[in-house]
């Protein structure tokens, strides 16, 4: 089954008078195709909006509005940003950080998606390496999980649809429970995916390049920070006279306060400073002989 179908039922649900969201998932490893079958979905939905209410497609879709790959904090200027009806992509996003803090990241996405922009109407589409890095509650906030199987021709990619639909019971637990499609505990569905346009994917890449380079810059900076923290750490252990909180306690002893108030003052431990202060002088005189 090809693309269009889910495109044009993703664009009726979000231009409906009923005031909805639709946030659609794609999994699968590096290779598989998940990127750019994402981005053929969003196209796909924008030419059916633009037929349902008007204007350009990319009036709801455009790779330099619509799109943030690896920087989430890009992400959500993109939701900042976005117009009604648009369909917005955050891609690979699970690149940039452990897998615990983008757990936590993806889920706070989600629900400021839910409950901040719900009344733009947006499609989101998002690619993680797993489902598992979305928890139980924010699943209940997925509408569709395409999970790429890869490239079954060099422009078509195939992937698994499994489309969620919800109802709520109420009960003494007041829990959410899944019914999927026509009964069943899952319907699986094929997707055939094909290439985005030679132009865009071009488009695609800089942004991916652009995304990587920051990533990796801000990486470098991470790792050099940590190693100065490191490396401060290690200097105090060794010459704890170095602790900012010494140095300014002995200048507040030096102009008259009491040991005692200095070191309240700069939060240092009081039992510390005449330790610290024989080995920094003994430290001193050991360098002038």
């Amino acid at each position: 089954m090809t693309v269009n179908v889910f495109a044009r039922k993703i664009a009726h649900i979000i231009t409906s008078k009923y005031n909805q969201n639709y946030t659609a998932i794609f999994t699968g490893g590096t290779g598989t195709g998940k990127s750019y079958a994402a981005i053929s979905l969003a196209i796909s939905i924008s030419e059916e909006v633009a037929r349902i209410k008007g204007g350009r497609p990319s009036d709801y879709f455009s790779l330099e509005d619509c799109v943030s790959v690896i920087d989430i904090m890009q992400f959500f200027r993109v939701l900042d940003n976005a117009k009604k009806y648009n369909v917005v992509i955050l891609d690979d996003a699970g690149i940039s950080i452990n897998a615990r803090r983008f757990m936590d990241t993806i889920n706070v996405t989600l629900n400021s998606i839910s409950q901040t922009y719900r009344t733009l109407n947006l499609c989101t589409i998002l690619t993680v390496p797993e489902m598992f890095f979305i928890d139980r509650v924010m699943r209940s906030l997925v509408d569709a999980l395409y999970e790429m199987q890869g490239m079954i021709a060099p422009d078509l990619s195939y992937g698994k649809l499994f489309e969620i639909q919800r109802k709520s019971r109420v009960g003494s637990s007041g829990k959410l429970y899944y019914v999927y499609p026509r009964g069943h505990q899952k319907k699986m569905i094929g997707v055939t995916f094909e290439k985005p346009p030679d132009d865009i994917c071009a488009r695609y890449e800089t942004l991916r390049s652009s995304g990587a380079l920051e990533y990796k810059r801000a990486a470098i900076d991470q790792i050099i920070s940590g190693e100065k923290r490191i490396a401060a750490k290690n200097e105090e252990k060794t010459h704890p006279w170095s602790d900012s909180r010494y140095v300014k306690a002995k200048e507040r002893v030096a102009n008259g306060e009491s040991i005692t108030q200095a070191c309240v003052h700069e939060k240092y431990p009081r039992s510390s400073f005449s330790v610290t202060r024989t080995k920094e002088e003994f430290h001193l005189s050991s360098l002038s002989t």
